[in-house]
């Protein structure tokens, strides 16, 4: 949600200028009904009460959609540089759950999630590297991050990612 949510409001701002944010916007709905139906499949209730853009009941994420957003709203560079730093931390965040369970059902979902982000980040590097910056790691190790952004599995041949993870999950 947080990360669907900070990519709305950029595509409000910046989306003149890249579809890269509603594209991914779309992707990380996929995402949330991924986790619906884990939270279901496992009789978790859901922390989601309120589905408003922009809206949490946790208080760190309310903080860190405030701060993302503001931090986006200032530049169409920090805008992509947001939506890269995301992508990273769920990377972060879906590896170390991973690691947390066994349930097969659980490892198969993350791992599509991670798929997910990794395309993303993709996307969100070439649209920085397209106003001819060098994109550098945020928070994982900046060999990960190499390693990421040379798999060309996940790539589209679109090179405006037009196109970019619609059928990924």
């Amino acid at each position: 949600k947080l990360a669907r949510d900070v990519y709305l409001t950029m595509d409000q701002y910046w989306g003149q200028q890249t579809q890269v944010f509603a594209k991914i916007a779309l992707s990380e709905e996929d995402h949330t009904s991924t986790v619906d139906y884990l939270l279901e499949k496992f009789d978790v209730e859901d922390p989601v009460i309120n589905d408003t853009i922009g809206v949490f009941t946790n208080e760190e994420l309310q903080a860190l959609y405030n701060e993302l957003v503001a931090q986006g709203k200032t530049s169409f560079i920090n805008a992509l540089y947001v939506g890269a730093l995301i992508e990273e931390k769920d990377m972060r965040d879906i590896l170390a759950a991973i690691n947390q369970t066994d349930e097969r059902p659980i490892i198969l979902a993350y791992s599509n999630l991670l798929d997910g982000s990794k395309s993303h980040l993709q996307a969100f590097v070439s649209v920085i590297e397209d106003q001819g910056l060098t994109y550098e790691a945020q928070i994982l190790d900046p060999e990960e991050v190499e390693l990421i952004l040379e798999d060309e599995s996940s790539l589209d041949d679109d090179d405006d990612h037009d196109d970019e993870d619609k059928d990924e999950d």
